[in-house]
C-alpha cells in the first residue's frame, strides 16, 4: 500500500534528500496511451511546499489551510533575444569542451542561424491559431480555416466527439465542435495535428529517438492536464505545453535531418555527445519555437524552463506542472515508483503535493 503524501507532509525533514533522474535524455520506449494509477513511492520524508505552513505542524496542531500561491509567469528571460543568447553560451560552451566533428557541424549550424533550424507552422494553423489568441476569437472566421483545411477539420471533429469532450450527441459540424471544445481545447488539436505533421525522419538509428521523444511528448501532456488544478492553471493550457514541452529535440533532430540530405551522407555523433547536446539545447530551442509560433512568452518561459535547473526565480505554474508530468512518464515507462517527495524538493515545487499525488493515482 502506498504511504499517502499527506502522511508524509507533516513529518520532520531530513538534513538531505536522494535525487530522482529526470534527465531529458530518459526517454522511455514508444507508447500513446497516458499512464494511469501512476505508483508513488513511499518515502520516509515530506516534500516541502513553499505554501506550506511550517509553524502549525513542528507544534502538532492541525495545519492551517494552505493559501494558494498566486501564479506568476516569465521566470526566466523568455524574450527571442534572451532564448537566443542562453542558446548561443550552451553551444559555446559545448564546442569549448570538445566534441566530435559530426556533433560541431551540428553544432555551428544551429548557432549560425538558431530560428532558421526551427519550421513554420502550416498556413492555416498559423491562421486558425493567430485566431485563438484574441481575447473574443470569432467563431466564423475560425470555422472558414478548418473548413478549408479537410486534415484539420478532421482533427478537430475527432477530438470534439472523444470521450473526453462527447456530451452524448456526436457534433458533425466545425461550427459546432468549435463552440464545444473552446478555445484553450481548439489551439490544442492545432498544435497536435500541426506539430506532429512537423515531425522530420532522420533515417537510421535517429529515426526511433525521433519517435521516443513524440510518444513521450503525447503521454506527458494528459498528465499535465490531470495535475493542472493543483498548481491552479488552466488544464487545458497544462495539455498544449506538455505536447511541447520537449519540441527543442525535434529541432535538433530536424537539423540532423537537413543536413544529412545537404551532405549526402549519415552524420555520425558519438552517443554521449547527442546526449549532452539534446539535454543542453532543447530547451532554448523549445521556447524559440514555441515563440516562432506565436504562443507567447508565458508558454515560452515554461517549455525553457521546464528542467527547472536552475531553479527559476520566480514562480512559474506551468513550469512545476510540465517538471512534475514529466518526471511522472519517466518513472511509468521505466516501471518504477515514482518519487514525489524526491522530485518536489529538487524542483522547488509551490503547487498542492496532495493533490498531485490524489491526481497521479486516480485510475
Amino acid at each position: 500500500m502506498f504511504k499517502k503524501i499527506r502522511d508524509l507532509l507533516f513529518r520532520p525533514r531530513p538534513a538531505s534528500a536522494a535525487k530522482v533522474d529526470v534527465s531529458p535524455e530518459a526517454i522511455a520506449a514508444p507508447g500513446s496511451d497516458a499512464p494511469t494509477g501512476i505508483p508513488v513511492a513511499s518515502n520516509d520524508r515530506a516534500p516541502a511546499p513553499a505554501n506550506a505552513d511550517r509553524g502549525s505542524t513542528e507544534r502538532g496542531n492541525t495545519p492551517a489551510k494552505r493559501r494558494q500561491t498566486p501564479v506568476v509567469t516569465l521566470a526566466v528571460d523568455a524574450s527571442v533575444a534572451g532564448l537566443t543568447a542562453v542558446l548561443r553560451h550552451r553551444i559555446d560552451s559545448l564546442l569549448a569542451d570538445g566534441m566530435d566533428a559530426d556533433a560541431r557541424l551540428l553544432l555551428e549550424n544551429i548557432a549560425a542561424a538558431p530560428t532558421a533550424a526551427i519550421r513554420q507552422l502550416p498556413a492555416a494553423a498559423q491562421r486558425a491559431l493567430a485566431l485563438t489568441q484574441r481575447a473574443e476569437p470569432p467563431i466564423a472566421e475560425l470555422t472558414v480555416v478548418f473548413e478549408e483545411d479537410p486534415t484539420l477539420a478532421q482533427a478537430l471533429l475527432t477530438q470534439a466527439n472523444s470521450s473526453m469532450y462527447g456530451a452524448g450527441r456526436s457534433v458533425l459540424s466545425v461550427r459546432d465542435a468549435l463552440q464545444r471544445l473552446g478555445v484553450n481545447a481548439v489551439r490544442n488539436v492545432l498544435m497536435s495535428h500541426t506539430v506532429s505533421a512537423l515531425l522530420c525522419r532522420p533515417g537510421g538509428k535517429y529515426a526511433q529517438m525521433v519517435d521516443d521523444v513524440w510518444q513521450h511528448m503525447v503521454r506527458t501532456a494528459p498528465i499535465a492536464r490531470r495535475i493542472a488544478s493543483a498548481f491552479n492553471a488552466d488544464a487545458e493550457e497544462a495539455f498544449g505545453l506538455g505536447l511541447l514541452h520537449d519540441v527543442g529535440k525535434l529541432v535538433i533532430f530536424d537539423r540532423l535531418t537537413t543536413l544529412r540530405v545537404e551532405l549526402r551522407r549519415e552524420l555520425v555523433i558519438p552517443p554521449a555527445d547527442l546526449r549532452v547536446i539534446l539535454r543542453m539545447l532543447h530547451e532554448p530551442l523549445g521556447g524559440l519555437a514555441v515563440h516562432n509560433w506565436n504562443l507567447g512568452d508565458a508558454a515560452a518561459a515554461a517549455v525553457a524552463s521546464h528542467h527547472r535547473d536552475p531553479v527559476p526565480k520566480v514562480r512559474d505554474a506551468l513550469s512545476e506542472i510540465l517538471h512534475v508530468a514529466e518526471a511522472a512518464d519517466i518513472s511509468s515507462i521505466r516501471g518504477e515508483d515514482f518519487d514525489l517527495a524526491s522530485t518536489w524538493d529538487r524542483a522547488v515545487l509551490a503547487g498542492s503535493a496532495i493533490r498531485v499525488e490524489r491526481a497521479l493515482m486516480a485510475a
